[in-house]
């Protein structure tokens, strides 16, 4: 009896020989297919038809953003893929590159229009108070800025019915209630710096205002540390602690009334302490 087995076994070798070739034919058009397709994407990328040509502004400095934003789309990601593509371009980048250029916009929003134009609709600063130097007897030498409700200076204050040329340092160009603060930090150039305290001193501005219906006609604000001098036009410093307008209104709403708030025979009025108004009048020990 004969046993025949050699004739099955190359039959089982030669049909998995021809699924490895026929697999491994399958691997190689598929990563031909994706060599093609990766050569054909990065060529539409390049194209004109799929690059930002135009950008379209709208808001504060409308003429000037496009141009910066075209700065920040120049060149290529690891000189593969144009910075300009309409499906890749940096909105962070431009973004970034518009309020480094523009310290007086707070916030900018990029849409695609086409797939060869982006929009940028930008939002500007509201001023909040005006700072002026952080010393009320050593005013700023270059002039009072505008700062917004987190004490970021953004732009040189410009009195209303003042043209663009009047410095801001100039006696017609101060606000009518200046505040003077430390900075957070020291700048030789305070533009783009913040206020220390910030979050105090629109209290602070809304109280000098309410002192103004008592009497005293507040002229500038001095901030040190947790405590606010407002200052009236004959040199009277009223002092109290910065979060405690409530209960330093009160004091003064008794006080005022028969003290001389405006006529620089005061040195200064003090409502730091709870029931206590005390006051020194110029001259006296």
């Amino acid at each position: 009896m004969r046993v025949r087995t050699a004739a099955p076994l190359a039959r089982g070798e030669r049909l998995r020989t021809r699924r490895k070739a026929a697999k491994k034919r399958v691997l190689i058009s598929l990563l031909v297919l994706l060599v093609i397709a990766i050569g054909a994407g990065m060529y539409a990328l390049w194209q004109p038809w799929t690059r930002i040509q135009s950008v379209e502004a709208a808001g504060p400095h409308a003429d000037g953003v496009p141009a910066i934003a075209k700065a920040a789309l120049t060149g290529a990601y690891y000189h593969l893929v144009p910075r300009d593509s309409i499906f890749f371009y940096p909105r962070d980048a431009v973004r970034a590159a518009v309020l480094d250029a523009y310290p007086d916009i707070e916030a900018v929003s990029l849409s695609r229009t086409t797939f060869k134009s982006i929009s940028i609709t930008s939002i500007e600063r509201a001023a909040v108070f005006t700072w002026c130097g952080e010393d009320h007897a050593m005013p700023s030498e270059t002039g009072c800025y505008d700062a917004d409700n987190s004490g970021f200076l953004f732009e040189p204050y410009i009195s209303a019915g003042a043209t663009a040329s009047t410095t801001a340092s100039s006696t017609a160009g101060a606000p009518s209630l200046p505040v003077y603060a430390a900075l957070a930090a020291s700048s030789t150039d305070p533009l783009r710096a913040t206020v220390a305290n910030a979050p105090g001193i629109m209290g602070v501005i809304r109280f000098a205002r309410a002192m103004g219906s008592l009497g005293a006609r507040v002229k500038s604000i001095q901030i040190h540390g947790d405590e606010a001098d407002l200052y009236t036009p004959g040199g009277t410093r009223i002092t109290y602690v910065i979060g405690q307008e409530s209960a330093a209104a009160s004091l003064a709403a008794t006080a005022f009334p028969n003290l001389d708030l405006n006529g620089g025979s005061l040195d200064y009025i003090d409502l730091r302490f709870s029931g206590k108004v005390y006051y020194k009048p110029k001259g006296s020990e």
